[in-house]
């Protein structure tokens, strides 16, 4: 009988330590990304050893959404997606972590017009 609790002791604290490692993880996986809003474009860095940098251009954004779960709701967080239709990196881009998701939607929104309406010139790459 006290192999069984000691065995269920074990698995119990295995499950524990297993799950802190994984939030750990998203975490330091949450926090090393930065993400900056300019008139022009969003900045995307990230990584924490080995760096990785993606802009897109507020004038290719074709749509914006969030998206907050129960446990977002409550820290006051949520995630922000992007559709960029940049034929070099066409697709939806998602931004974690994001404090007042709603917020940051409309600024994005309200940004994206103000670009393509102050377009002064095009550059093809």
């Amino acid at each position: 009988l006290e192999y069984v609790a000691n065995n269920t002791l074990s698995v119990s604290a295995s499950i524990a330590a297993l799950l802190l490692l994984l939030f750990l993880f998203r975490w330091i996986v949450l926090f090393q990304r930065r993400y900056t809003l300019t008139n022009q474009r969003v900045i995307i860095d990230e990584g924490l050893i080995a760096r990785s940098r993606n802009d897109i251009d507020l004038r290719t954004v074709g749509d914006t959404s969030f998206e907050q779960g129960v446990f977002q709701r409550i820290f006051g967080i949520g995630d922000v997606s992007i559709f960029s239709v940049d034929k070099s990196d066409p697709g939806w881009t998602v931004m974690y972590g994001i404090e007042d998701p709603k917020k940051l939607q409309g600024l994005l929104r309200k940004k994206q017009v103000e670009a393509s309406q102050d377009v002064k010139f095009t550059r093809k790459i």
